[in-house]
């Protein structure tokens, strides 16, 4: 009833407030200040978000211009059907890496005919599906380990292949420097096995 009579007595006057109403108005302001004091972290935020946002990568560009690359590579399978030599997921011996490079790879990435069969001008070699196109060097490197028994009580009915521990005990091919001629054999003996085109 002291309420009661207290809100009725200053709803009568212009000149009291409640303590109440004060303290919901302080807090109010106080509020207020302190969503002035977050505007310029918000938009500082919403520019660094703007930015990374133009800055990341366009995926659904990179993914047109990736997947034909991709499917020539590693096409994808129906479930009954295995894949072939000429297919990454299909390489698992050395002739078959030797088959993939020369059938698919280097067909794919040094490509110097169109599709007809007509010579390329030379600043159309390594044309990839039109738009792309091999602009620098391409590195092939070929790394060899000892067949070993793997370690642990799970794997040990596999094979290994440690990576710290090189094979060289046998080679491919002759030794370079003992080649006929040494490099000349390579690129101008009877029959070179690297050479520009004409």
């Amino acid at each position: 009833a002291k309420q009661v009579l207290r809100r009725a007595a200053l709803s009568n006057t212009d000149q009291l407030i409640d303590r109440d109403i004060l303290k919901e108005v302080i807090n109010e302001s106080q509020q207020r200040w302190l969503g002035c004091l977050m505007l310029p972290v918000t938009l500082l935020f919403f520019t660094f978000y703007s930015i990374a946002a133009s800055l990341h990568e366009d995926v659904t560009n990179s993914h047109l211009l990736e997947a034909p690359i991709r499917t020539k590579l590693a096409p994808s399978l129906e479930e009954d059907e295995e894949p072939t030599p000429d297919m990454l997921q299909g390489v698992s011996t050395v002739p078959e890496v030797y088959n993939f490079i020369e059938n698919t790879y280097l067909p794919l990435f040094f490509k110097q005919t169109d599709d007809l069969g007509n010579p390329l001008p030379r600043e159309r070699w390594s044309t990839l599906f039109r738009y792309s196109q091999v602009e620098g060097l391409v590195i092939m490197e070929l790394q060899r380990s000892p067949k070993v028994r793997c370690e642990g009580d799970i794997s040990e009915h596999l094979w290994c292949f440690p990576q710290d521990q090189p094979n060289t005990a046998e080679n491919y091919g002759l030794n370079w420097t003992r080649m006929p001629n040494s490099s000349d054999f390579y690129t101008e003996g009877p029959e070179p096995i690297l050479k520009c085109a004409d």
